[in-house]
C-alpha cells in the first residue's frame, strides 16, 4: 500500500499520491553520454543510472523506450546487459539515438579516425534555398556546411555515416543564430544574428564533433559492450505496429511533458540542412507527435480516458486563461492513454516500467501530470510498482536565465509500473 491524501478540487474528489523524496548528485556519471548532439529535454544520466541501479540489477532480457529521444535510456541499458529497441517519431533524433546506443568495431572506428585526419573539402560556390535559411545562416558560413556535407555524403550506405551525420548535424545547430539556451531554434537578443565563423573555425567545430563521438565510442568498449547496432525505428509510439515484436521486461522512458513544445521544430534546421523535409511527411508528424501543441480531437473521436478529469480544478483554470491551450492537455492525455495501453499489452508477467515526468506549466497553471499519469496507468491496467520518487531539478535542463513566461518545472518524477494483479 501507498500513501494516500485525498484533495477536493471543484466538484470532484481525487487521490494524490505522496511521492517519495530523493536527491540525485548533480554530477554526471558519464558526462560523454549526452555530448555528441544538442536535442532538447535529454534524460540526465544520472536519473536513467539511477532507476537501473536501483530496479534492475537483478533483471536481464529486452528493453524498449518508445520515445528515444536521442538514445539516453538505451545506452544506459545496454550498460546494464539488456538487449535494447526503440522508436522515435524525428528522424534526425532516431538516428542522433542510433549512434548513441550503436556500438562499433574496432576497425569502424579506426575509418572515422582516418576519415576526421585526412579528409579535404572543395570550395562551395551556391546555396541551398529554403524559407528563412539566410535569417539562421551567414552564406559564407553554410556553404561551408555544404561543403562538410558533400564529402560525407560520399559515404552514404556505409555504416560510419550516421556517425558523420550526427557530427555534421551537431555543428550546423552550434554555427547557426539559434539562441544556444532555447530548446527550439528561436532568434533572441542572447543570440548573434548569422553569425560568420572562419572555415577552419567550422571544420574545427566539425573535427571536435567527430571527437566527443569517439569518445562516446571509448565508453562503449572500456564497458565491455560488443559490436551492436540495436533496432531503432522511426514511427509513432501509439502505433503498436511500431514496437517491436515479443514482450519487453524493461521499457524505460521520459514521455514529453505535455507542455505543447514543437520538438519537430527543434530539430527543424538539420532537417531542412539535410533535404530531410517532406511537406505531407511534416504535416502528419507534427499532427501525431505526443505533447503538440493545439491539436483537437476530431468531434468523432472518444476519449481514450475518465473524462472526470475535465472537472479537475487545474484544468478550469487552464481553461479559463487560454480555452485553445484545453486542446493540448485532452491530446496529451488520450495519447498516453494509448502509450500506456501499449506498454501494459508488451510487457513481460516480470517486467517493470519506469516513466521520467514533470509538471509543465500550461496557459499560467501548473499540471499535476505526475498524478494524472498514475491515474491513466491505473485505468490501462497497471500499478505502481514502489513508491514514486521526486527528485529536484538544479542545473540538469533548465537555462539559468530565464527565457520564457512559463515558470520552470522544479522536479522530475520517476514512476515505476508493472502489470495489475
Amino acid at each position: 500500500m501507498f500513501p494516500l491524501v485525498f484533495l477536493r478540487l471543484g466538484n470532484s474528489w481525487v487521490t494524490k499520491m505522496k511521492f517519495e523524496t530523493i536527491s540525485i548528485p548533480d554530477s554526471e556519471p558519464l558526462p560523454e553520454v549526452n555530448g555528441i548532439h544538442h536535442y532538447p529535454a535529454k534524460m540526465a544520466t544520472k536519473l536513467g543510472e539511477y532507476f537501473l541501479s536501483e530496479y534492475a540489477t537483478d533483471r536481464s532480457g529486452k528493453m524498449f523506450d518508445p520515445f528515444a529521444g536521442s538514445g539516453t535510456t538505451l545506452l544506459l541499458s545496454r550498460l546494464y546487459g539488456f538487449d535494447v529497441c526503440g522508436c522515435e517519431i524525428l528522424e534526425v533524433a532516431e538516428r542522433i539515438s542510433s549512434v548513441k546506443s550503436t556500438t562499433l568495431s574496432k576497425e569502424e572506428i579506426k575509418e572515422i579516425e582516418d576519415f576526421r585526419d585526412s579528409y579535404s573539402i572543395d570550395p562551395v560556390d551556391t546555396v541551398d534555398s529554403w524559407e528563412n535559411r539566410e535569417i539562421w545562416f551567414h552564406d559564407e558560413v553554410y556553404q561551408d556546411l555544404m561543403a562538410i556535407r558533400n564529402v560525407i555524403n560520399q559515404y552514404e550506405g556505409s555504416s560510419i555515416y550516421p556517425f558523420l551525420f550526427v557530427a555534421l548535424s551537431n555543428v550546423v545547430w552550434e554555427v547557426s543564430s539559434a539562441d544556444p539556451d532555447i530548446l527550439v531554434p528561436t532568434r533572441s537578443k542572447m543570440a548573434e544574428d548569422q553569425p560568420f565563423y572562419e572555415s577552419e573555425e567550422i571544420l574545427s567545430k566539425f573535427e571536435e564533433s567527430i571527437n566527443n563521438i569517439l569518445d562516446l565510442q571509448l565508453v562503449h568498449h572500456n564497458n565491455g559492450l560488443d559490436p551492436k547496432k540495436p533496432d531503432i525505428k522511426q514511427g509513432d509510439a501509439k502505433r503498436k505496429n511500431t514496437w517491436p515484436g515479443g514482450e519487453y521486461d524493461l521499457i524505460l522512458t521520459s514521455p514529453p511533458y505535455g507542455d505543447g513544445i514543437n520538438y519537430r521544430r527543434s530539430i527543424s534546421l538539420q532537417t531542412r540542412f539535410f533535404g530531410l523535409d517532406d511537406q505531407i511527411l511534416d504535416e502528419k508528424i507534427t499532427k501525431h507527435t505526443v505533447g503538440r501543441k493545439y491539436y483537437q480531437l476530431s468531434e468523432s473521436d472518444d476519449l481514450e480516458f475518465d473524462s472526470n478529469i475535465l472537472s479537475y480544478e487545474f484544468f478550469s483554470k487552464i481553461e479559463n486563461n487560454n480555452p485553445e491551450r484545453t486542446d493540448t492537455v485532452i491530446t496529451y492525455l488520450n495519447d498516453m492513454s494509448i502509450v500506456l495501453r501499449n506498454m501494459r499489452s508488451k510487457l513481460s508477467e516480470e517486467g517493470i516500467i519506469g516513466l521520467v515526468i514533470g509538471n509543465p506549466e500550461v496557459a499560467d497553471t501548473r499540471v499535476p501530470l505526475n498524478e494524472l499519469i498514475i491515474e491513466l496507468a491505473e485505468d490501462n491496467g497497471l500499478e505502481l510498482y514502489d513508491t514514486p520518487k521526486k527528485d529536484e531539478i538544479t542545473n540538469r535542463f533548465q537555462t539559468p536565465v530565464r527565457r520564457s513566461s512559463s515558470e520552470p518545472i522544479k522536479y522530475e518524477y520517476l514512476i515505476t509500473l508493472e502489470r495489475d494483479t
